[in-house]
Parts: structure tokens; sequence; C-alpha cells
């Protein structure tokens, strides 16, 4: 089994994540350590490990501190840049106002968002689609009457077809 292993670039959450990553690759596991350029500075703690380092900023200064360290920080995270997407679409707000309302903040707590308001958007596709899928007699009746509309505007173009190239009607 593998892991991935994310920590900070300080002692406090480098140290614990080392320990960890020490005791499941003595039992076997593959391991592979998220960071950040401080956390990668830290010599002999992850020999013979994986790092993934993710660029990273600060957020503070205010609203503006913030979407400065937000945009720093998506610059180089583009799941980040995606899940920001992803709310802004679900929620008819711009990816700044996004970062507005979330920047300062935890980014479990954006996810968390996130997958609620997902939630909330998407259940009455899911619902729908249980309530068709529970009467495949509807599904085969809006299925056969789309094929006999089709099958009427293609036999129009057919003879169309037919009476420009020359070909005789049946």
């Amino acid at each position: 089994m593998n892991f991935v292993l994310a920590a900070g670039g300080t002692g406090g959450h480098m140290v614990p994540a080392h320990a960890l990553a020490a005791e499941l690759r003595s039992r076997g596991h593959g391991v592979l350590l998220i960071t950040d350029d401080r956390g990668a500075r830290f010599p002999g703690l992850f020999d013979g490990v994986p790092v993934h380092i993710l660029p990273a900023g600060r957020i503070g200064g205010g609203p503006i501190g913030w979407l400065k360290a937000a945009r720093s920080i998506l610059k180089g995270r583009a799941e980040a840049d995606n899940l920001v997407s992803i709310y802004a679409a679900l929620s008819d707000k711009t990816k700044a106002e996004v970062l507005k309302e979330f920047g300062g903040g935890q980014f479990s707590t954006f996810k968390t968002a996130l997958a609620d308001l997902a939630v909330a958007k998407l259940s009455p596709i899911a619902d729908e689609m249980k309530r068709l899928t529970a009467d495949p007699a509807h599904i085969d009746a809006v299925l056969a009457d789309g094929s006999d509309r089709a099958g009427a505007i293609a036999s129009e173009t057919m003879n169309a077809v037919k009476d420009i190239v020359g070909f005789i009607r049946h």
C-alpha cells in the first residue's frame, strides 16, 4: 500500500511526518511526501522518499494580502485553481470573489464548503437520474419519439439529396 504525507515546512510538522514515514516504510509501504520549499530544506529527514514540492505562500496582511498570497499559491497549484474554478461555477461567483470569501482561512474549510455546494447543486440531477432509470418504459417512449422525429427529418433530407444527385426515389 502507498501513502501520501503532506507536511508544512516547520519542524513541528516535518519531524512527526518523518517518524510516520519511517514507520510506514519499515512495514513495507510506499511513501510520498508533499511539502513546501521550507520543508524540502530539512536535511536527512526523508532520504529515499520521493518529495513533491508545492509552491506555498503566507496568508496574512488583510484582504489585499490574502488575495496576493492566494494568487501566488494558485499560480503553482493547478489543482487548487481547478477547485476554485469549480466552486466559482457552482456558486455563480468569480474566482476573485471565491478567493476573497475563503482567503485567510484553512483550505480544509474551503474543501468542505465545495463538497457541500457540489452536493447541493448536483443531487437534484442524481435524483432525476434515479427517477428516470426507475421507469424504463418512459425512457423507451422518449427514445422512440426521438427516433420518429429524427427519421422524419432525415427522410426529407435524403429525398432532397436523391433529387439533387438524380437518384430515383422508392
